[in-house]
C-alpha cells in the first residue's frame, strides 16, 4: 500500500509540473507577475535529515527498550519533511506562485470544503441506506409495498423475463418467507430508481433557478432542505415503507438543483482568481476540486464504518443486532443531515453570490475588451 501511495504521489507531481494549462496568464495583467525567484536550498532539510538519521541510529540500538512503531513513524515523518521542504525550495517559481495565489482565493477554499462534505455525504449515505433497507426496514412491510406493484410471485423458480431473469426485480416467495427473500434488494432498487428519475427530471426543470436566484442561494437552500429531509428519516418506523419512498422522492427534489450548479461555481472560482490576480486558475481549480471529490468519497465511506464501530460497536457477524439497527437508523438520517449542514455552511462562507459573480463577469469582460483594443 505504501509503495502504491508513493507511486501515485510521483505521478501526480509529474502530471502537475508538466501541465502547461494548470494556470493561464490573463492578457489583462500578463506583465504584472513578479520576477522569478532564484531557488534556494531548504533551511529545514538539514534539521529533518539529521533527525531522521539520529532516530534511525536510536532504533538500531534500543529497539528492544522503546516503542518500535512510534520511532518508525518519527523516522518516516522526519525524512518526509526533509524531502517535501527540499522539493518546495527547488520548485519553479510559477508553481510556488500558483499555490500562493490559490491560498488567497477564499471562494476556492469554501468550495473545496463544500465538495468534501458533498461527496462524503454521497458515499456515507450509500453505505448507510444499504444497511438501513436490508436490516432496519421491516421485510414484510417491504413485501407488501412491492406486491402492490405486481413484482412478487409465490414461485421460487426464476422466469425467463427481463424483470425477473435479467434485472432480478421480482420477489420470490410469500410474505411469510420475506425475511429470506430478495425483497430488500428489490425495494432498495425501486427507491433508488425513483430518486434517480426524479433527480434527472428536476435538474431539467430547474435549469433557470441559478439565473433567477443565484448559484449560491440554490445550493445553500438545497442543502438546508436536504438536511431537514434527512433528519425526518429518523422519525420513520421500520414498517413505514411509504414514508421511506416519499422521503427519497422529496430528498431528490431538493437536492437535484444543486448538482449542476455546483460545477458552475467551480468555474466562478477560476474567474475570481483572474479578477483578483490576473491569473486564471481553471486547470488547478478543477484539479484540486477533483482531489477533494475523491477525498470526500474516501472519507465518507470510511466514516460510516468508523462511526458504526466506534459508537454502536458494530460487528459484521451480528449485522442485525439491536445496537447495529440503532446505528443504521442514526447514520441514515442524523449523520447524513449533519453532512448536508456542513455543505450548507461551507457554501454560505463562499463570497460568490449573484451580485459578485455578475460584477466579476462585467469587469472581466471590460478588461478583456480593453486589452484586445
Amino acid at each position: 500500500m505504501t509503495i502504491w501511495a508513493v507511486l501515485c504521489f510521483v505521478l501526480f507531481l509529474v502530471t502537475f509540473f508538466t501541465t502547461k494549462e494548470r494556470v493561464e496568464t490573463s492578457p489583462i495583467q500578463s506583465n504584472a507577475l513578479p520576477a522569478p525567484e532564484t531557488p534556494q536550498k531548504s533551511k529545514f532539510f538539514p534539521a529533518c535529515l539529521l533527525m531522521g538519521c539520529a532516530t534511525g541510529v536510536v532504533l538500531i540500538y534500543t529497539h528492544d527498550l522503546i516503542h518500535w512503531e512510534l520511532l518508525k513513524r518519527i523516522v518516516v515523518g522526519a525524512l518526509a519533511g526533509a524531502f517535501l521542504t527540499t522539493l518546495w525550495s527547488i520548485l519553479p517559481f510559477s508553481v510556488r506562485q500558483d499555490f500562493r495565489d490559490l491560498k488567497k482565493n477564499a471562494p476556492w477554499i469554501a468550495l473545496v470544503a463544500f465538495t468534501v462534505f458533498n461527496f462524503a455525504m454521497l458515499a456515507f449515505r450509500g453505505g448507510a441506506h444499504y444497511n438501513y433497507y436490508h436490516h432496519f426496514a421491516d421485510k414484510a412491510a417491504m413485501f407488501d409495498f412491492v406486491e402492490k406493484l405486481g413484482l412478487t410471485t409465490p414461485s421460487l423458480e426464476k422466469a425467463d423475463t427481463i424483470l425477473d431473469y435479467w434485472l432480478g426485480y421480482i420477489v420470490h416467495g410469500t410474505r411469510e418467507t420475506a425475511a429470506t427473500s430478495n425483497v430488500a434488494d428489490v425495494f432498495n432498487s425501486i427507491v433508488n430508481m425513483t430518486g434517480t428519475a426524479v433527480t434527472i427530471l428536476v435538474i431539467i426543470l430547474s435549469a433557470g433557478f441559478s439565473k433567477r436566484f443565484g448559484k449560491k442561494a440554490v445550493i445553500g437552500w438545497g442543502f438546508a432542505l436536504s438536511a431537514l429531509n434527512a433528519f425526518a428519516m429518523y422519525l420513520l418506523a421500520p414498517t413505514d415503507t411509504l414514508g421511506m419512498w416519499f422521503l427519497a422522492v422529496t430528498g431528490s427534489i431538493v437536492y437535484a438543483p444543486t448538482i449542476a450548479v455546483a460545477w458552475a461555481m467551480y468555474a466562478d472560482a477560476a474567474d475570481y482568481s483572474e479578477w483578483q490576480t490576473g491569473r486564471r486558475f481553471t486547470g488547478i481549480v478543477f484539479a484540486t476540486i477533483g482531489f477533494s471529490l475523491k477525498a470526500g468519497l474516501a472519507l465518507g465511506s470510511a466514516a460510516f464504518l468508523w462511526l458504526m464501530a466506534g459508537i454502536w460497536e458494530y460487528d459484521t457477524k451480528l449485522a442485525s443486532a439491536t445496537n447495529a439497527l440503532a446505528g443504521y437508523r442514526a447514520t441514515s438520517s442524523i449523520i447524513v443531515g449533519l453532512l448536508f449542514i456542513g455543505g450548507a455552511i461551507s457554501i454560505a462562507a463562499c463570497k460568490l453570490n449573484k451580485a459578485r459573480t455578475l460584477q466579476m463577469a462585467d469587469e472581466l469582460a471590460a478588461r478583456r475588451a480593453k486589452a484586445a483594443a
